[in-house]
């Protein structure tokens, strides 16, 4: 099963680099901001960490490498995908 913790968060390094600046504090700009949390700015406000994982709101911020196993769980339960028998 495909889990976010801490330990893969931290992996990552831009959800690393984001988790240590929403801690520590963000720039007064985004030409301080460091380029790879420009996409974060706009919302900057809302993040939060919880337990070392970083969540916008009530979302998780999912690191990359755990993606397709996350949408694979998602997809599992979907209604309007249909099983056809081999």
């Amino acid at each position: 099963m495909t889990h976010v913790t801490p330990e893969e968060t931290a992996k990552d390094n831009t959800l690393a680099l984001l988790r240590d600046t929403t801690y520590k504090g963000w720039p007064n700009s985004r030409s301080e901001c460091p380029q790879p949390l420009y996409n974060f700015w706009n919302f900057r406000e809302d993040l939060t960490i919880e337990h070392g994982i970083t969540i916008n709101c009530y979302c998780i911020q999912v690191p990359p490498t755990l993606r397709p196993g996350i949408l694979k769980i998602i997809h599992q339960g979907h209604l309007l995908v249909k099983k056809i028998p081999s």
